[in-house]
């Protein structure tokens, strides 16, 4: 699932411009930023694997390249009890 943070202005191009890159996912919109604020979480982008109801990993911020090891992440997790 993604949950966005984008102003209404641009929020109306989140799930189009998801499914114009094949994402299969749920894709939330949070205007107001209410999820961001109840997380604490200052640097986004802001990403959690949950496992069985359980934050197992996160990160936060970007550079090249996390999404990566996000992914990697997210393999090891799905593979593992």
């Amino acid at each position: 699932m993604a949950v966005s943070i984008d102003d209404g202005k641009v929020a109306n191009r989140v799930r189009p411009t998801a499914l114009g890159n094949g994402w299969t996912f749920s894709i939330f919109i949070d205007i107001n930023g209410d999820l961001r604020k109840a997380l604490g979480s200052s640097n986004l982008p802001q990403s959690f694997v949950v496992k069985n109801g359980k934050v197992v990993y996160q990160q936060s911020g970007y550079e090249s390249g996390t999404e990566n090891y996000l992914f990697q992440k997210i393999i090891q997790f799905s593979n593992s009890k």
